[in-house]
């Protein structure tokens, strides 16, 4: 809660981006990025989306098989993604980012508008000859299987490529500014998870607030409308060099102050350097230094296969068990984050 308050206070008092940063553009459209993202995927693919899907199908099954479309195509893509960030210009990839969401978009937004006149000329022709059921059909799910894919490897992909630019853009001389950024990042991206749900809870109700496709089609529009201004945006970055590795930084220190005419103590800098370096040389042969990237990588997996486990289908049991209304629901998935908020 502590490095919440620090990012909050730090949005208030000295504005969203300090002075020192490598490219204050790509910090301020992270930030962006942050919040829309959050947006998006609360409105759009949240849990008004799996009760939309569970509508749509009628079973738990087609709902997990649905969701796990998005899910597979990100973690097929997660390797290629991580190589590609390192050897291809990121700016470059967000580009391709940026197609890729608008597919994602007009797909998805094709799928929540067609669903339910689908489902009701289906319906209606079932009740006519007895031939076909009320479900959405093979075409639909098709198309629905591709949106959530396009959305699985976007949010994948933008999410990494732009949390890397974000790391090298911050100041790199100054830990306490890197750590208020994050702290800034985190605060927004919680706000916008719980404003999401208001969003669609404002929907809900303007359209009666019941379990009808045409309503809920209403709620997850806006989501899939901000996704244009996410890949907008995504054209803006540009490239910066990597953060250097704290030796080179020394090294360019101590060049710099012998080739300045203005320039200190160059014997201070070099034991200040070699203090420096042994320290980080006794921090890395520490016991189970080496482990510890593989550790949170294997959390990180737990959590995720977890929480798609899990997450995705508490909707749709405060629906089916509690008889939680779209506005209901709206309200649990906004509070949701703002305990999350205060528990951290």
């Amino acid at each position: 809660a502590s490095g919440m308050a620090r990012g909050a206070k730090r949005c208030t008092a000295a504005g969203l981006v300090p002075p020192g940063c490598v490219s204050e553009r790509n910090v301020r459209l992270s930030l962006a990025l942050s919040v829309l993202g959050a947006l998006v995927s609360t409105i759009a693919h949240g849990h008004l989306f799996t009760a939309f899907m569970f509508e749509l199908f009628g079973d738990n099954r087609s709902v997990g098989l649905m969701e796990s479309a998005s899910g597979f195509t990100a973690l097929a893509t997660a390797l290629p993604v991580g190589l590609a960030v390192d050897k291809v210009s990121r700016t470059r990839l967000l580009r391709l980012c940026a197609l890729l969401g608008l597919l994602a978009a007009f797909s998805g937004a094709l799928a929540v508008v067609l669903g339910p006149r689908v489902v009701a000329q289906r319906a209606a022709a079932a009740a006519s000859d007895g031939m076909l059921d009320g479900g959405p059909g093979r075409a639909f799910t098709i198309l629905l299987l591709i949106s959530l894919a396009f959305w699985g490897i976007f949010f994948n992909t933008t999410s990494s490529t732009s949390l890397a630019l974000f790391a090298d853009s911050v100041p790199r001389n100054s830990r306490q500014a890197r750590q208020d950024l994050y702290a800034t990042k985190s605060t927004l991206t919680f706000v916008a998870l719980a404003l999401g749900p208001i969003v669609a809870l404002i929907s809900t109700v303007l359209r009666g607030n019941e379990w009808r496709l045409e309503g809920m089609s209403y709620a997850l529009l806006p989501g899939f409308l901000l996704m244009p201004v996410m890949c907008f945006l995504l054209t803006f970055f540009e490239e910066v060099g990597p953060n250097q590795p704290l030796a080179e930084l020394r090294v360019g220190l101590l060049d710099e102050n012998r080739n300045s005419s203005r320039g200190g103590s160059a014997t201070d800098l070099e034991a200040a350097a070699k203090a420096v370096a042994e320290a980080e040389s006794d921090l890395l042969r520490q016991p189970g230094a080496a482990a510890v990237p593989y550790l949170l990588l294997a959390a990180e997996l737990i959590t995720s296969v977890g929480a798609g486990m899990t997450v995705k289908f508490f909707g749709l049991w405060f629906k089916n068990v509690f008889k939680f209304t779209p506005a209901g629901l709206s309200l649990l998935s906004c509070a949701t984050p703002v305990a999350l908020a205060v528990a951290v």
